[in-house]
């Protein structure tokens, strides 16, 4: 997954004509040989079903997650959200 993400990352950058420095800082860590780096993603729709919101329940634990310098994460959510159901709507 992550090889698919650097690789489309990449094109979009150089379509974009952003700088080959920005580009090295975007794919700093997302290495899939790199196993120091937390990696969370959420492949496709943003669904409740996949609990994304767990995430975001405790803002003190995420906190402490993402704010060590030495430890790396890199969090992926979709760009799509699944159409909205009958749960969705409650």
């Amino acid at each position: 997954m992550l090889e698919l993400v650097r690789f489309r990352i990449s094109q979009q950058h150089f379509r974009n004509h952003g700088s080959e420095a920005h580009l090295d800082r975007l794919l700093k860590h997302i290495d899939p040989l790199n196993p120091n780096v937390l990696t969370i993603g959420f492949a496709r729709r943003f669904a409740t079903y996949k609990r994304a919101a767990l995430l975001f329940e405790d803002p003190t634990w995420l906190s402490q997650i993402i704010s060590e310098a030495d430890r790396p994460y890199c969090l992926f959510l979709p760009a799509r959200r699944t159409p909205p159901t009958a749960q969705a709507r409650i």
